[in-house]
């Protein structure tokens, strides 16, 4: 019977939680260091970063004998029966204008899955925006910020025709993806540090279950493996 061995590591790197606007400037700094802010089984790559748009509403008035408008309304019918009642008592005639807005807003989050430009593993954007190893080990990456705080869910799950002996699962779900959680982390921290302040030993949860409910918590030396693949993405830069 197959098994299904699961490590989840969740690293937390502040307790308050950013606003809209923060997590908007982190997605645009992620973005530009390699690290895409994507939505679940999305297609395409969100641009992050201001962007400008004009709103442009016709609207249809009233004027006066010197020109000046007197009424208006964005729906023509209500102008003109309005209209009708005025031109009873006053010298009145219709006119309309466009009338322009341009705003500038940050683009906000769309999901909440981190997805490598460069990785080891292959990302299928049309299905699940997964990281999928060759070894069939697949990994998902996800930001969360709410009321706990903001940091890294790290969830790789790989599924055995057997029961296996610890030290091949932790071949298989603690070094196949390594080097990515490393780079992703080494982003994420960077990135993070130009809006709040970052733990300098972020609070790290990490333990491993099988598809028989049995869990075993992760040894602090796979947790510095990861904290060192970290540190060894943040030298390559």
């Amino acid at each position: 019977m197959p098994i299904t061995y699961v490590r989840k590591m969740k690293i937390k790197y502040a307790d308050d939680k950013l606003t809209d606007l923060e997590m908007a400037k982190l997605c645009k700094d992620l973005q530009d260091n390699g690290l895409n802010v994507v939505d679940w089984g999305y297609s395409d790559v969100m641009t992050y970063g201001e962007i400008t748009s004009t709103t442009t509403t016709t609207l249809y008035t009233i004027v006066n004998s010197r020109n000046k408008t007197v009424y208006q309304d964005k729906f023509m019918y209500v102008r003109d029966e309005v209209f009708d009642q005025v031109k009873q008592v006053y010298k009145v005639t219709k006119d309309s204008y466009v009338d322009s807005v341009t705003k500038t807003d940050w683009v906000q989050p769309d999901g909440n899955r981190l997805s490598l430009k460069e990785t080891d593993a292959i990302i299928r954007y049309y299905y699940s925006n997964n990281y999928e190893y060759d070894n069939e080990v697949i990994m998902k990456a996800t930001y969360f910020n709410d009321y706990s705080g903001i940091g890294i869910d790290f969830e790789i799950t790989w599924v055995s025709d057997k029961v296996q002996r610890k030290e091949v699962i932790e071949e298989m779900v603690v070094e196949t993806p390594l080097n990515d959680m490393g780079k992703i982390q080494s982003i994420f921290e960077d990135a993070l540090a130009n809006h709040t302040e970052v733990a300098e030993y972020p609070e790290i949860d990490c333990h491993f279950d099988a598809k028989t409910e049995s869990r075993s918590e992760c040894t602090p030396d796979i947790i510095k493996q990861v904290r060192d693949a970290r540190n060894k993405a943040e030298e390559k830069e």
